[in-house]
C-alpha cells in the first residue's frame, strides 16, 4: 500500500529549498530556547530540575526533517491564492503553523521558571532571557541566577482532634521529610498522599489528602533553613476524621 509517509517524504525531496523567501519582513523563526544555571552551591538532583525546568519552555518551535521544515513549507504553500489540491492535503497531514520571535513571551516564562525554583526551595532567584538573532532566524537563552536552596530544620505537626491524632502522628513518625531535606512542594504532595493511604488503612475512609496543609516557617533562622507545621485545614467534614469500625461479622456455612 502507498501510505501517506512514502508521499511526504517524496513530496520533501522535491520541497528541499529554503522557505525564507516566504517569511514575512520583521519577523524571524522562532527554532527553540535553553537554560543556564548560576549556582553558588551544588544542586541537588539538578539533571531532574532542568527536566522539571524544562517543561516551562514555551512556545514549542516548528519541527525539522533532514535539516528542514516541511511542515511550514506546506503552510506557505496554502497561503496562495490557488494553492491546489496537493499542497492543502500535504497540509493538513503534515503542516504547521509558522513559530515567530514575536511569538514567544519571555517575561511570562520567566515568570514560571521562579515559580518552579520556588517549588524547589530556591528562594529569591533571579531570571533573565536574551534573544539570539540571524537574519531569519532567532533563540533564546534563559539565564538562572540560583542561590542556595532552604532546607529544612524542624517537622512538626499542629494537635489534631481525637481519634486521628495518633494515626497522624504515626504516619509522620515514618516519614520521609527528614531534617536537612531541602524544601520541595512535590515531597510535600507526595507526603500528604503518604499520610491520607496511611490513614485508608486503618478505616478512615472519608479522609482526603486535600484535607491537610504544609505551613513553612522561613524566619526562626539566619542560614536559610525553616521549620515545616502540618496542619487539619478548617471546615472539614466530621466524618472524614472518624475511622469505619467493624459492627458484625456473620457467618453463611
Amino acid at each position: 500500500d502507498f501510505k501517506p509517509i512514502y508521499i511526504f517524504i517524496i513530496a520533501t525531496c522535491f520541497y528541499s529549498c529554503g522557505i525564507d523567501k516566504y517569511i514575512p519582513e520583521g519577523e524571524r523563526l522562532y527554532t527553540g530556547s535553553s537554560i543556564k544555571i548560576a549556582s553558588d552551591s551544588l544542586i541537588e538532583g539538578e539533571k531532574y530540575l532542568m527536566a522539571e525546568l524544562q517543561t516551562a519552555l514555551r512556545p514549542e518551535p516548528n519541527s525539522t526533517f533532514l535539516g528542514m521544515r516541511p511542515g511550514l513549507h506546506y503552510y506557505y504553500k496554502t497561503q496562495k491564492e490557488k494553492p491546489g489540491f496537493i499542497n492543502r492535503w500535504l497540509y493538513k497531514q503534515f503542516g504547521e503553523k509558522p513559530v515567530y520571535q514575536s511569538d514567544v513571551q519571555t517575561n511570562e516564562v520567566e515568570e514560571v521558571l521562579l515559580n518552579q525554583l520556588e517549588n524547589n526551595g530556591f528562594l529569591y532567584s533571579s531570571a533573565s532571557s536574551n534573544f539570539e538573532e540571524k537574519e531569519q532566524e532567532a533563540s533564546v537563552t534563559y539565564n538562572l541566577k540560583v542561590p542556595k536552596p532552604y532546607r529544612m530544620k524542624k517537622y512538626r505537626i499542629d494537635s489534631f482532634p481525637e481519634p486521628i491524632d495518633q494515626p497522624i502522628k504515626d504516619a509522620v513518625s515514618i516519614s520521609e521529610l527528614i531534617t536537612g531535606k531541602r524544601f520541595d512542594l512535590g515531597n510535600m504532595k507526595l507526603e500528604r498522599q503518604h499520610i491520607d493511604a496511611y490513614l485508608k488503612e486503618r478505616g478512615y475512609f472519608n479522609f482526603n489528602s486535600d484535607f491537610l496543609i504544609f505551613e513553612a516557617d522561613t524566619n526562626q533562622y539566619a542560614n536559610k533553613r525553616f521549620d515545616l507545621f502540618l496542619r487539619l485545614k478548617k471546615d472539614v467534614p466530621k466524618r472524614a476524621l472518624l475511622p469505619y469500625k467493624l459492627s458484625k461479622v456473620n457467618v453463611f456455612p
